[in-house]
């Protein structure tokens, strides 16, 4: 009977010790995940702004109603044949509207992509494209990035021969992380080298090795 006691008591203190550690590595991870969040966060704010006032007098054309239909009668014929991109956003419901423009929900990304290859084709300087979107992150997505046992490849050969057979360039997809570290990893002489380019008002586009970077990812 002592030692059943004794054994309760043990097993007593090694449940309280166990409750204790699981309390504070709950706590610890609750701090570190805040941590690396806000330092993300904090980076990204940082990146985006700046990128706004680059791109602050870099806004497109505005869209005409026509082109807009155009291409979802062609987003039809896409989606049945499973054309990237934007086929597994076909179960999406409603329309948007701004500034007189409507659109089709579930035709998003089509018309994102049509607008890029407008833009390639008309832009004779650069050879390569690089399109920032986190809509290729989740595994239920196939129609922009290429993956295989969940690992992803690389964009979709559809789209990288869509994009070379209409304006001769090659197509990069990176996430918004991705294109932070990127950025945020360049040294003081690639940074004057970006800037030298801007002030020859070269076509803004991001230098070999940055590629060679996002290869690597």
């Amino acid at each position: 009977n002592t030692d059943l006691i004794k054994m309760d008591i043990e097993n007593g203190k090694l449940k309280h010790l166990i409750g204790n550690l699981e309390l504070f590595t709950d706590d610890f991870l609750t701090k570190v995940n805040s941590f690396v969040r806000d330092e993300i966060t904090d980076k990204e704010d940082e990146v985006y702004k700046e990128l706004l006032n680059i791109i602050s007098d870099s806004i497109g054309d505005v869209y005409e109603q026509e082109w807009i239909d155009e291409i979802e009668k062609e987003g039809e014929r896409r989606f049945a044949e499973a054309i990237p991109p934007g086929f597994d956003d076909e179960n999406k419901d409603g329309t948007r509207k701004y500034n007189g423009i409507s659109y089709h929900q579930k035709y998003g990304d089509l018309i994102i992509w049509k607008d890029i290859l407008k833009k390639a084709t008309e832009q004779p300087r650069g050879d390569k494209v690089i399109f920032i979107t986190n809509d290729g992150e989740s595994n239920k997505k196939s129609d922009l990035i290429y993956k295989t046992s969940n690992m992803k490849v690389g964009p979709s050969i559809f789209l990288m021969n869509e994009l070379y057979m209409c304006s001769r360039k090659k197509l990069y997809i990176l996430n918004n992380t991705t294109l932070v570290n990127m950025i945020t990893e360049l040294t003081e002489d690639e940074i004057d080298r970006i800037e030298a380019q801007e002030e020859k008002k070269y076509v803004v586009t991001f230098p070999k090795w940055i590629l060679d970077k996002a290869e690597k990812d």
